[in-house]
């Protein structure tokens, strides 16, 4: 399946809302979604897309981009968040790019074009050295930075969860 990026706006609302309600029955209910600029924070798509349209820093944390990725019938398949600076929370746990596939479009390889697109974009903005990290338990995520050339630094714990921090050369 060929994916393509596109900055979020009102004509996906529907196909958004669609994911969405997959994401919040398979995944945590309601709790943050991967790759998303915390979508579940917001009562409306309409208040997300004015925060990730926003570009007020007392807002903002960090400077960053958003999209969606659509397959050919335009259905939301996953949730790309690039982040072009960092704050310590991102260093530590984060890292420069966040993305989830849809639930029902899982295991069809989106994960892998998706880190392959956000690869591409952090180039064109002159980030060289890529920090990206999964929770240790999320091994599918794991196993599609390795297949991307990301190389384990190390293993950082939140109290939470540990995160695996891995950096990619882009």
């Amino acid at each position: 399946m060929k994916i393509k990026l596109v900055h979020p706006n009102l004509n996906y609302k529907t196909n958004i809302l669609d994911s969405l309600e997959q994401l919040n029955i398979i995944d945590k209910p309601n709790g943050p979604i991967p790759g998303s600029s915390n979508i579940n924070g917001y009562s409306t798509i309409e208040e997300w897309l004015e925060f990730i349209n926003t570009k007020d820093t007392e807002t903002v944390l960090v400077p960053f981009l958003q999209y969606i990725a659509l397959n050919e019938q335009n259905d939301v398949v996953g949730f790309l968040n690039i982040r072009l600076s960092l704050n310590e929370h991102l260093i530590n746990y984060g890292g420069h790019i966040g993305y989830c596939v849809t639930p029902k479009f899982r295991n069809q390889g989106i994960a892998d074009q998706l880190l392959k697109e956000a690869i591409k974009i952090c180039k064109e903005h002159d980030i060289s050295d890529i920090l990206i990290t999964c929770k240790e338990s999320n091994l599918y995520s794991e196993k599609v930075i390795i297949k991307n050339n990301g190389i384990l630094e190390d293993i950082r714990n939140d109290g939470c969860y540990n995160f695996k921090r891995y950096w990619i050369k882009s």
